[in-house]
């Protein structure tokens, strides 16, 4: 995955303590996942790939780039056929 070039923060003149409090209140907020509910989603997905029950998207060729952008953890859930369970953060 290719990030955007991004000045560094430093040269805008903000502190460390700025910059987290923005990560933490409109970035962690809206892209992490609680511990217990990553585990559990880990673990039906490796249930589903041993009992061959694969998703035809999740099969890529090598040969080119994917064709869907995840973006998001709504798109993850999208791109894997599911919808993200009730309970989790936005």
């Amino acid at each position: 995955m290719k990030t955007r070039d991004l000045p560094d923060p430093k040269t805008l003149g903000k502190s460390r303590d700025a910059l987290l409090e923005v990560f933490y209140s409109q970035i962690a907020s809206r892209s992490m996942v609680r511990v217990a509910d990553a585990e559990r989603l880990i673990d039906e997905e490796e249930q589903r790939w041993a009992s061959g029950d694969i998703p035809s998207q999740s099969s890529q060729s090598a040969a080119g780039p994917a064709t869907s952008t995840v973006r998001t953890v709504d798109d993850l859930f999208t791109l894997l056929g599911r919808t993200k369970p009730t309970g989790d953060p936005p």
